[in-house]
């Protein structure tokens, strides 16, 4: 059995944390759209990086905040 655990993250964090995954030489797999990244840890947890919509969501926020 696999568990998920998701996080929203900032867009520039993907590209930060891919890095990381690439130089600890740790296997992922990035969206084909670059807004999701997965990887895994030693039990089989899959841990997913999404930074897809945030914009839209905190340009709402703002929007509705008067911002």
């Amino acid at each position: 059995m696999l568990d998920h655990i998701a996080f929203r993250v900032a867009p520039d964090t993907i590209p930060s944390i891919l890095e990381k995954l690439k130089s600890k030489g740790c296997e992922f797999i990035l969206s084909e759209t670059g807004t999701s990244l997965y990887f895994f840890d030693f039990d089989n947890h899959v841990f997913e990086l999404d930074s897809s919509g945030q914009q839209q969501e905190l340009d709402g926020l703002a929007a509705s905040s008067g911002g």
